[in-house]
């Protein structure tokens, strides 16, 4: 019994995690997509499933899970979003086992290994992968990065397996650009960890840079526009104001567990709530930024927060968002775990059980808002299937915008719940409307409106849907 409870003990992290498991699953399969879940490659691809070009690099993506990912939902459409959310949460529940094996290996004490574990996983740094749809890619290149430097730990007497390092960093930047970076975190974690030496990771380092130089000559091989990246992209950002900007994201959202719907949605600002996951979460804060000032010198310190630059450098090249903090989150985690053996005092331990509950707290809310968005895409795609009198080909879409400011995908504006008129496609199991076109505009009058609609009749569109004020109306086209 005594061994039993302290395997409870030396382990409740994991167990909670696993144990909780089925209801998490039922929670996010609650939500539905909203924004640029209906325009990647990881809804159902019904009109160009299995298309060869999707598989190889298209300007600056190249991410053939994906594209797989979207042919086997095109073969059946109802498992979107069902299918996304399964694998997401199975890879973050491995994540969050693999973020509990380095703790081990780094010698942590059972504390700061189960309280990493579960800010891992409830981690507001983790919000914008776990409670996404299209965010398959990012899960699945964080956890593919962590085997890697798993394969690579010499562990219970067993030598590194190279090859599979390099196989599974590969595998991780097919998954998701920002993968390559664990062609260099590997070796750097590894002798921060001194589980090899300054000449072992010089040799691993070229090893890795040797791969990740492989795979850019064989991307630009096989780019069909010439080159690796595109400069138009309008995800790609250089502004030096935004990416202070985004440095700053990178570093609020895995540190500090305040509300932030509170704080950017303008509808729902509310500094009370944003103070109180403040206070809730400064005493930990306080006692973390002691600690690590005085870890500066520490080898494994330095290393993790060079593996954390590494990791976010990818993502700072381009308009920065709440998914992209998930790529750093475990080198964040593992840091936290080595302050946390140093903490000292009676009040640790209340610090860490307030800084565990606010995340929490402020993920919940999070999923809250998550869900009110997608019910109101699902609602407007049953409103505009109900009153379409027979299925439609083409639908000519017009948004009226409220100018109301967007929060990620967790707050969207209606027309993108709606997803520029996906919704509707979901609704008839993708069979119709086959084409859609949709413009957004900040008001209209009625003069106009009636011009775009008599206009997109005039070009062969036989519905004219508008989306205001949380409603869809649709114009049919007169017999």
């Amino acid at each position: 019994m005594n061994t039993h409870h302290q395997s409870i003990q030396h382990h409740w992290a994991l167990i909670l995690i696993y144990l909780t498991l089925p209801i998490t699953l039922w929670a996010l399969l609650l939500l539905q997509p909203t924004c640029d879940d209906w325009t990647y490659y990881t809804r159902p691809l019904v009109d160009d499933k299995w298309d060869p070009t999707l598989f190889l690099p298209d300007n600056n993506y190249w991410r053939p899970f994906d594209a797989l990912i979207g042919s086997l939902l095109a073969m059946a459409p109802s498992a979107f979003p069902t299918l996304n959310h399964i694998i997401i949460l199975t890879a973050h529940v491995a994540s969050a086992t693999a973020v509990n094996r380095l703790c081990h290996i780094m010698q942590t004490s059972h504390r700061a290994r189960n309280t990493a574990t579960i800010i891992f996983y409830c981690s507001t740094g983790m919000m914008g992968t776990v409670l996404g749809i299209d965010s398959i890619n990012q899960a699945m290149a964080t956890l593919l990065g962590l085997l890697s430097l798993l394969a690579y730990i010499p562990q219970n007497g067993c030598k590194p397996h190279y090859a599979t390092w390099i196989t599974l960093a590969i595998a991780a930047t097919l998954t998701k650009e920002n993968g390559i970076a664990w062609t260099v975190i590997t070796p750097i974690m590894a002798y921060g960890m001194a589980l090899t030496d300054r000449r072992t990771m010089y040799k691993s380092l070229a090893a890795g840079m040797t791969a990740a130089a492989a795979y850019m000559v064989l991307r630009l091989m096989l780019a069909d526009n010439g080159g690796i990246v595109t400069t138009d992209n309008v995800y790609l950002n250089y502004n030096l104001m935004e990416k202070i900007h985004d440095i700053g994201i990178f570093l609020s959202v895995t540190w500090i567990p305040i509300d932030y719907i509170c704080i950017i949605y303008p509808s729902a600002r509310n500094t009370a709530i944003v103070a109180v996951t403040a206070m809730t979460a400064a005493p930990f804060i306080i006692m973390l930024l002691r600690k690590m000032a005085e870890m500066l010198k520490d080898r494994l310190t330095i290393t993790l927060l060079l593996c954390i630059a590494a990791a976010a450098a990818p993502h700072l090249l381009t308009r920065s968002s709440a998914m992209h903090t998930y790529a750093i989150l475990p080198m964040v985690v593992l840091l936290m775990a080595k302050a946390i053996d140093r903490m000292k005092g009676k009040y640790v331990s209340a610090a860490i059980t307030l800084y565990v509950i606010t995340h929490a707290a402020v993920t919940a809310h999070h999923y809250i808002a998550s869900y009110h968005s997608g019910m109101l895409g699902e609602r407007l795609g049953k409103e505009a299937i109900t009153q379409c009198e027979k299925p439609v080909n083409k639908v000519f879409i017009i948004n009226i915008s409220d100018g109301e400011k967007k929060y990620s995908s967790f707050c969207v504006p209606p027309f993108e719940a709606f997803g520029w008129g996906r919704a509707a496609c979901q609704q008839t199991g993708w069979q119709w409307p086959k084409e859609l076109m949709d413009i957004t505009v900040s008001s209209i009058s009625q003069q106009r409106l009636r011009l775009i609609t008599d206009s997109a009749m005039a070009e062969g569109y036989d519905n004219v849907w508008i989306c205001s004020n949380n409603h869809i109306q649709v114009i049919p086209r007169k017999p």
